[in-house]
Parts: C-alpha cells; structure tokens; sequence
C-alpha cells in the first residue's frame, strides 16, 4: 500500500508523533509494511530541509518526496512567484494536483488537512482522508 501525507498541517502537527509512526509504517528488512511518500506544496528541496529539521529521513521515515509545485512546473501549468519568492497558480490547478500525483504514482492513500483537495479524490481509486479539521 502507498500512503502519501502532507507535510504543513499534518506532520508538522505533531513531528514527533508522526516520526514514530512512520517509522513504524515504512517497516525494513524483508517485510517493508507501506510505501510512504510525502506530499506537499513546496520545492522537492524546500520539503526535504523542513523534514529534516524534524528528523524525518528518506528510507528511514519515508520513501520519496513529491512537490506540488514541481509537478505543476513540469506540467507546464502557469506559475508566478509572489515578491517572497513563493509559488502560485490558479485555485483549479492547485487544487486537482494532489489527485493527479496520486493517480499517476499509485497512491492508495492520501492523508491531508486540507478539504479543498477532497473534490477532486472522487472519481479516482486513492482515498482522501481529512486530518485533523
């Protein structure tokens, strides 16, 4: 099973709860219970310091980071950056590309704060699952 879960409002919730239970769902050795891959807004780069700063780590608490903003580059969908430097697209792209990552990665699972994205679940095999809210 594939799991994805966001990083703001969810593992930064509570990091400490979420590093042990991650370390728990990713399992090792032969038996690795769950793929788990981190979902979230930023840069691939920006998501991956933020982990860290948690002590969350790839092939210990996780398996892959997937940014939001990234895909929607790669995309080609239209972005602009803010005078902080943050990226932003239309309400519609923002809000469909985690159903879309998920479809395309195989995700069995999404775990978010945000019910926005919740629409945009309902015609594809991933469940939505509201944290929190």
């Amino acid at each position: 099973m594939i799991i994805g879960v966001d990083l703001h409002g969810v593992i930064d919730d509570d990091p400490e709860w979420f590093r042990e239970i991650l370390l728990d769902f990713i399992g090792d050795g032969e038996y690795k219970a769950f793929t788990i891959y981190i979902i979230s807004g930023p840069s691939k780069e920006d998501i991956k310091k933020e982990l860290e700063k948690y002590k969350l780590y790839q092939g210990l608490h996780f398996d892959e980071i997937i940014s939001v903003v990234d895909y929607l580059k790669e995309t080609g969908a239209e972005m602009w950056q803010d005078d902080r430097g943050r990226w932003w697209t239309h309400d519609k792209e923002w809000w469909e590309v985690k159903a879309k990552i998920c479809e395309k990665y195989g995700v069995d699972l999404m775990i978010d704060d945000k019910k926005e994205w919740a629409p945009y679940f309902k015609n594809i095999e991933t469940k939505f699952l509201l944290y929190g809210g």
